[in-house]
């Protein structure tokens, strides 16, 4: 179901997570700090290349929401299908659920990507009357491109009722 070229419902399968998770405040512009998100993916393409598992995941970020004011859970990481090694003291796993997802695709450098998530939550998840879920929400990268490029494209992707 597409929603002309801004946004579309994707169902995403259950899995296992894996990820390196870190603890950040986006609810002030004066005190955000971007730097844990990239120590984050450091530490998981890091360990997802030392082990071999990078190929089998699809690279994504879940972000966990608090309340206004509060911080939120960012784990950069991915899902996988299949069974995974025993994994580093710091990296977490869980069960995702999966499920039925709106998702907007970013086309371009990831500078830029504030304008994006703006536009993802403030215009286009409204206008498209669907109701949010409770579950992690998505970034969504791929392992080819360049992030910095013009035409670079990831995904964000909200929990809905379906």
């Amino acid at each position: 179901m597409r929603f002309g070229d801004r946004i579309e419902v994707q169902l995403f399968p259950a899995g296992r997570f894996f990820g390196f998770a870190v603890n950040v405040s986006v609810a002030h512009e004066e005190t955000y700090d971007a730097a844990p998100f990239g120590a984050a993916w450091h530490a998981f393409w890091t360990m997802a290349k030392e082990l071999d598992i990078s190929y089998k995941s699809v690279p994504m970020a879940l972000l966990f929401r608090g309340k206004e004011g509060q911080s939120m859970r960012y784990i950069a990481g991915g899902c996988i299908q299949s069974e995974l090694p025993d994994l580093p003291e710091g990296f977490e796993t869980f069960d995702f659920e999966g499920g039925a997802y709106v998702v907007h695709i970013h086309e371009g450098s990831m500078v830029n990507i504030g304008d994006s998530v703006k536009t993802f939550y403030t215009e286009l998840l409204p206008q498209s009357e669907h109701n949010l879920r409770d579950g992690p929400h998505l970034e969504l990268y791929h392992h080819d491109g360049d992030p910095e490029s013009d035409d670079y494209k990831m995904g964000l992707a909200a929990p809905i009722v379906f």
